[in-house]
């Protein structure tokens, strides 16, 4: 339901957005997320882990200005 609303209200936005910019190629595509692709809310540590997980360097950082993960 909801995307049938938002495809609704794209549809003038789209149109608005390729007059302003003279693009006739521009396009909005939405996508509806599985409940699997949806992420809780992380704990500070939680989203710290996946930080450090995702550039390991960010450890060395904290550590050397001695901070701490409330």
């Amino acid at each position: 339901m909801q995307d049938n609303e938002i495809n609704r209200l794209l549809t003038d936005a789209v149109q608005f957005i390729r007059k302003q910019l003279s693009n006739a190629n521009i396009s909005i595509a939405t996508k509806i997320a599985e409940e699997s692709e949806i992420q809780r809310s992380l704990t500070p540590e939680q989203r710290y882990n996946e930080m450090v997980a995702k550039n390991p360097q960010l450890e060395q950082f904290r550590k050397m200005l001695s901070l701490e993960i409330d």
